[in-house]
């Protein structure tokens, strides 16, 4: 009786060095004392990191801030400007950004213990007072990457195509723009909407299963559902579609473009930069969630209020502090989020739609690891892990990356060493294949390793539109 043919076992062919990475995400470390402190009104110990980073950053950059006002004469200030958009975007980034990515990931009552004084002061300084100083607006971050990414899960139900903006360039002139851009006009009924943001997930608790209804409390839990054409389009500019019947989705998908397009790339910035403060805030108003839309019209009022009203005080010093970090800033998150949802296997959608709405995380993104940025962007390279469990801990993702590698393998998952996400998206956009190849990584996914062509022709097979909509099915 022959034996049977040995299995391969799913393992990385190196150790993997995120596991023991030396955190460098603070600059300034808290006095023996207070992180003592901290660490008792904490629920993980672990999270001094991020609030040690957060410590960090409120200390020197509104410090910075206030010298570029306070400069006395114009040539200073400029210079003294300069000097702080380099320093914030730099040195204080990617620390800052991807800490606020964490902390709005994690419900209060997930991050401080019970009793603990003045928490929910202390949760809201990072988006309300903080983020500004990198150009994000206050209290957006929460509405769009939370209420509106992770909740449609990058799924573009609603495409550059299916709202038709009343202006004097023409359709195929915005459509070329958008980068082979799709049509997205689905089926009413093909689909459920969740009914406003997730509720934030405990650390530790079961992950919403979108088998058994969405996240707690949405209409898919009641059975009900949601038809996009419910609302009327709330601005007379915009005339709506009527081939598309369906939820509005991500708003910053990269669903519908062709994902090494600079021109693609160019629309899909500028419509988040000039239009976003009013399409997310939006997005919650078609979706039903009323307070939502209320916080993020009430945050974009504010933000262009505070702007003008320092501009009539000190506008070079403003515009610095600012204008100028809110158009780096939209510039560099758009690219971030374009780099991850690069690679995307259309063969997980059927429509525009996630065969399975769990599989389809390790298909929309990638992983980076043994990279150095990982030690100063809270393991921010483990995309697909932090998409299929986001209330995981950051410093649990690489345990979790490997313990679920066999998965990994089972969906062909992307993953690539001594990288991070932007210089993917980089390498991709520039035609750096020979880079990008050399650092994919085979674990087990095929029965054998890939060639180098056969990498390439599966990384360009990841970056096409992914169609949607009757239109998908004609073809």
């Amino acid at each position: 009786m022959g034996s049977r043919a040995k299995v391969a076992v799913p393992a990385l062919p190196f150790a993997n060095t995120d596991l023991t990475i030396r955190r460098r995400e603070a600059v300034l470390r808290l006095p023996k004392g207070i992180a003592d402190s901290a660490k008792g009104m904490l629920k993980d110990e672990r999270d001094v990191h991020l609030l040690e980073a957060l410590v960090s950053v409120l200390i020197i950059v509104p410090t910075s801030a206030a010298l570029v006002f306070l400069a006395p004469w114009w040539q200073l200030k400029a210079a003294l400007g300069v000097a702080h958009v380099l320093m914030v975007f730099v040195g204080f980034a990617s620390r800052f950004i991807l800490g606020l990515h964490y902390w709005s990931h994690a419900p209060m009552s997930s991050v401080w213990k019970k009793g603990t004084p003045f928490a929910s002061i202390i949760q809201a300084i990072p988006t309300v007072v903080i983020a500004p100083f990198f150009g994000i607006p206050a209290g957006l971050y929460h509405l769009h990457h939370i209420a509106m990414h992770h909740r449609d899960n990058n799924v573009s139900r609603v495409s550059l195509c299916t709202w038709r903006v009343t202006s004097v360039l023409p359709p195929s002139v915005l459509q070329a723009a958008a980068g082979h851009c799709c049509v997205a006009a689905r089926s009413a009924g093909h689909g459920r909407a969740r009914r406003g943001a997730p509720a934030p997930i405990a650390r530790g608790s079961p992950e919403p299963s979108h088998e058994r209804g969405g996240w707690p409390g949405g209409p898919a839990a009641r059975g009900s559902w949601w038809p996009r054409e419910a609302l009327p389009s709330p601005l007379p500019l915009l005339r709506r579609n009527p081939s598309a019947q369906m939820a509005p989705g991500d708003l910053s998908s990269t669903m519908p473009y062709q994902r090494n397009s600079c021109l693609g790339f160019l629309h899909y910035w500028a419509r988040f930069t000039f239009a976003g403060m009013v399409e997310v805030p939006l997005h919650s108003l078609r979706v039903g969630n009323y307070k939502l839309f209320a916080q993020g019209i009430g945050c974009t009022t504010f933000w262009l209020f505070k702007v003008w009203l320092l501009s009539q005080f000190d506008a070079l010093a403003t515009a610095m502090v600012f204008v100028v970090p809110f158009f780096v800033a939209s510039l560099a998150l758009m690219f971030g989020n374009w780099s991850q949802h690069i690679f995307i296997d259309p063969d997980a959608y059927e429509d525009g739609v996630a065969k399975d709405d769990d599989l389809v995380n390790y298909k929309l993104t990638f992983n980076t690891i043994n990279s150095a940025e990982n030690g100063l962007s809270f393991n921010d390279g483990y995309h697909v892990v932090h998409h299929r469990w986001a209330s995981l801990h950051w410093m649990d993702m690489p345990r979790r990356f490997m313990e679920d590698l066999p998965t990994h393998a089972a969906q062909d998952t992307l993953v690539f060493r001594d990288a991070d996400p932007i210089m993917v998206g980089l390498s991709v956009m520039t035609g750096a294949w020979d880079w990008l190849v050399e650092r994919y990584v085979h674990y087990g996914q095929t029965p054998k390793p890939r060639s180098h062509d056969e990498i390439l022709a599966e990384l360009k097979r990841r970056l096409a539109p992914i169609p949607t909509g009757p239109k998908a099915k004609a073809a």
